[in-house]
């Protein structure tokens, strides 16, 4: 597992077990089913004020076809159905995609909320 923070987004304020089923979903269906193993990337960083996550395996890649809405598993679907309810009007994204050199990419856009950012404000 490797995990990389951009130290602009360190405290970020995001969900209670809002990244576990996403790591688990790259471990089960992308990494597990190779003798050799694999590796799954979590990154963070800010990206036009905005904080984006990606989730990445390089494993054994999304089956040809397959779509979040033919999905029959929970986790990549409750996490989706999160975020369109608590950033509506396009303030938070979603999306899943195979990478070029394979495996499967995870990409969340949320609004950037910092820790004690709020606060700090309000006493300046």
């Amino acid at each position: 597992m490797e995990i990389d923070v951009a130290p602009e987004v360190r405290y970020a304020s995001v969900l209670s077990l809002f990244l576990q089923p996403l790591v688990e979903n790259a471990i089960r269906h992308g990494i597990s089913h190779r003798a050799s193993g694999g590796t799954v990337q979590v990154t963070a960083e800010p990206v036009g004020g905005k904080l984006a996550i990606r989730v990445a395996d390089d494993g054994a890649g999304l089956p040809p076809g397959w779509s979040l809405e033919n999905s029959t598993g929970l986790g990549l679907s409750v996490t989706s159905e999160r975020i369109a309810g608590l950033y509506p009007n396009d303030e938070g994204s979603f999306a899943i995609k195979g990478r070029e050199e394979g495996g499967t990419v995870v990409e969340i856009v949320l609004p950037l909320r910092v820790m004690g950012e709020e606060a700090n404000e309000a006493s300046a």
